[in-house]
């Protein structure tokens, strides 16, 4: 075991600002996604899905340390033949691998799982390290009523996150141990409360029966919340009181980092509740994210808009045979996404103008012709196979505008394309200079 390798893998993962992105979907779990969205899950659509998240490069070296891969993920290059590990190696996120087999029902316990993977997992862990792996994942679920968990079960899921915790740093990757209390149910914000504590200190108790150096580990809980169906949903600031007070109670201070992850809430609220509990200071450990759907739900969103224009329209966006690639929602997918973020980092900057320009754009032509003008150029620097399919999708101001901005105003992946059009709104302060400079940046 290489201590010192380890730290500085765990305290990179943990860095200021920055979180992990859940992308390690099973096969099955990222077709129900698709088929939300009527995509068509094939070995291209999840890469090229994937690889849309993993070039969004500004956004990616801001604020993503880490990405957590699926087997056929870590394995798998891009359209132009660049491995996807190099792609998030290139934008300073390490990539991770998840490597549970998935929670299995318990023999004799009803209602209760238990993860497996153990078997043959020394050489799995030896294989993704020569991949490039830095760290690994293991999920256990641990399911709420009156009764359950049981002792049996509590035991069994942390043996088997210390058994490949301790697999793990012998292969010189850095575990993140995920113990998530699952908030499906009635249970109340007590009930989370008693259970998290239970799964903590029997994880940490097992941590440290198999030797495992905890520096070089990082945690992966859920928050402390009410139960889904719970008629009275603790507030964010319960959530975040009664969450650190329960990791004060069972985390060690020699733990690096803690990664929550999303476990079903909305984008908003599991940045709320994260907020909060960062906002309360004086913490031993770094707080930070590791979020699946949170991150991704509203990329989807977007992307759901799109394909449904794509369907209307079959023989201009069908992928070509020979070269099979997603249809032009995905870049326009991309499209609103970034516009998306380039409307929440100005925000601050505009002020009580903030209507200003959906209202300038619909009073002034000139500004739709030359937004219309700024998507072209933008669709053009999209470096993607995709490109050649010349589909020219409309974009009226009026509408399709307004509401990609609303319906992905939480979109994380994005890169800010309109540095141009900020300095426009900064700078420019009549609609007839503010229409020329627009023009003139095109």
């Amino acid at each position: 075991m290489n201590k010192q390798a380890l730290e500085a893998i765990a305290q990179a993962m943990v860095a200021d600002g920055q979180g992990i992105l859940a992308a390690d979907e099973s096969t099955g779990t990222i077709k129900k996604r698709f088929d939300t969205i009527n995509v068509t899950s094939t070995e291209d659509s999840r890469r090229d899905y994937r690889e849309m998240l993993f070039r969004t490069t500004e956004a990616m070296q801001e604020n993503i340390s880490g990405v957590i891969l699926f087997d056929e993920t870590i394995r798998q290059k891009s359209a132009d033949g660049t491995p996807l590990t190099q792609i998030m190696l290139d934008a300073g996120a390490l990539p991770g691998i998840k490597v549970d087999a998935g929670a299995k029902d318990m023999a004799g316990k009803a209602g209760e799982m238990v993860t497996e993977g153990l078997d043959g997992l020394r050489d799995r862990l030896a294989e993704y390290h020569g991949l490039g792996a830095k760290f690994a994942k293991w999920r256990a679920v641990l399911n709420i009523t009156d009764t359950q968990p049981s002792a049996g079960c509590l035991s069994a899921n942390t043996h088997a996150l210390a058994r490949y915790a301790a697999l793990c740093q012998e292969a010189e990757i850095v575990p993140i141990v995920e113990p998530e209390v699952i908030m499906d149910g009635s249970h109340s914000v007590e009930r989370c409360y008693d259970v998290t504590t239970a799964a903590l200190t029997h994880l940490y108790a097992q941590l440290a029966e198999q030797g495992v150096h905890l520096e070089g580990t990082i945690l992966k809980p859920n928050m402390v919340l009410s139960g889904s169906q719970h008629a009275t949903q603790a507030s964010v600031e319960q959530v975040a009181e009664m969450t650190l007070d329960c990791f004060h109670k069972c985390v060690p201070e020699a733990v690096p980092g803690i990664v929550f992850l999303s476990g079903g809430q909305s984008d908003i609220d599991a940045t709320a509740h994260l907020d909060a509990m960062n906002k309360m200071g004086g913490l031993p450990w770094k707080l930070s994210f590791s979020y699946g759907r949170a991150l991704q739900a509203a990329p989807l969103k977007s992307l759901e808009r799109r394909v449904g224009q794509c369907a209307s329209r079959p023989s201009r966006f069908r992928p070509s045979r020979q070269n099979e690639r997603p249809c032009r929602a995905w870049q326009m997918g991309r499209f609103a996404g970034r516009l998306s973020q380039f409307f929440q980092n100005i925000r601050p900057a505009l002020g009580d103008r903030r209507g200003f320009l959906f209202g300038f754009a619909r009073a002034n032509k000139k500004f739709n012709i030359a937004l219309r003008a700024l998507y072209r150029a933008f669709d053009n620097a999209i470096d993607h196979p995709a490109r050649r399919m010349r589909a020219q999708p409309s974009l009226d101001t009026r509408t399709d505008f307004r509401t990609q901005v609303r319906v992905t105003d939480h979109a994380i992946f994005s890169e800010i394309a309109f540095a141009r059009l900020k300095l426009w709104l900064d700078e420019r302060h009549s609609p007839t200079a503010r229409n020329h400079q627009v023009q003139h940046a095109i």
